[in-house]
């Protein structure tokens, strides 16, 4: 045998244990090693196993005891009871403000200019209380409105107060009740929304207050009945077709027709979600057969 032969069979023998030797003194001389999986990146511990024919590493996860963090964590954490006493649990008491680009309700225009609408309201067990403001940015419309409503089964009944300053004008005086001067109406209102179909009807009326038959002093129980469908798709978007109409002399058609169709309305919601937050936005395409006019608006709602 050559003496290149013999040499090149004794590297054969003499590198593999080389580089398990050398493997081992790194594993040792490195206690800590980064694994990465994916975008994460951890920290891992290396534990050098020894055994007679090689030498083992095993990767065991590293647990953080930080025990300064955690009584950090601790001593931020919100205390179990408020400042009267009372065991702190999440509020029933909301806000939030929507933005309109054009103020439509029920087919009817109101104002000339995008509108905000500030609200405030509690709902819990089935009932709703709420204040809500209406401010057209360049003044030429301004509403104050109050209302409670009970929901059961699908169903809701409710009471609510409008209140005009801008229509009132000079003689703008929120706690003149006096029939035949009063700036509130007062509307009587139930709606049927049933949970597993795609549709609502609602039917109102206006019991009181500064809805009068022209030169009269006599209420006008201006009503509206309105029938919804709708079609949901992922995220709560959701398209609706809407029908309202007044059964009779009323508001909605100037107090000089029996009867009138004064909305149909074709409306889309886009719900942005970020994070634990959404954002509704709404576009609708809105027809008064009554006047013979076309509307169309947006609006975007930030609740709290």
């Amino acid at each position: 045998m050559s003496i290149m032969k013999k040499l090149c069979i004794s590297l054969l023998f003499v590198l593999p244990v080389f580089c398990v030797i050398s493997y081992a003194q790194e594993a040792v001389k490195h206690d800590t090693v980064y694994v990465t999986k994916v975008d994460t990146v951890y920290i891992a511990k290396a534990v050098v196993i020894q055994e007679p024919a090689a030498k083992v590493v095993e990767h065991e996860a590293a647990k953080v005891t930080d025990s300064a963090a955690v009584a950090a964590a601790d001593s931020t954490a919100k205390p179990k009871r408020n400042s009267w006493g009372a065991k702190l649990k999440e509020s029933p008491v909301h806000l939030g403000i929507e933005l309109q680009t054009k103020y439509m309700w029920r087919g009817i225009e109101y104002g000339t200019a995008p509108t905000l609408f500030p609200q405030i309201y509690f709902n819990k067990w089935g009932l709703n209380i709420y204040a809500m403001g209406g401010y057209a940015v360049n003044g030429s419309h301004s509403e104050v409105d109050l209302g409670i409503s009970y929901s059961f089964y699908g169903v809701t009944i409710g009471l609510n107060d409008y209140y005009y300053p801008s229509a009132v004008g000079e003689n703008d005086n929120y706690f003149n009740f006096k029939h035949g001067e009063t700036g509130h109406y007062l509307e009587a209102v139930i709606g049927y929304y049933p949970e597993k179909l795609p549709f609502w009807i609602l039917a109102s009326t206006y019991v009181a207050g500064a809805d009068l038959l022209p030169g009269t002093t006599k209420n006008a129980y201006s009503s509206y009945i309105e029938l919804g469908l709708y079609y949901d798709f992922l995220n709560d978007h959701r398209v609706a077709l809407a029908c309202g109409m007044s059964p009779n002399k009323s508001f909605y058609n100037d107090y000089e027709k029996k009867f009138s169709v004064s909305n149909v309305m074709l409306q889309y919601t886009y719900n942005v979600r970020i994070n634990w937050w959404t954002l509704p936005l709404k576009a609708a395409l809105v027809y008064n057969p009554y006047r013979n006019k076309f509307y169309f608006t947006a609006s975007a709602y930030f609740g709290f």
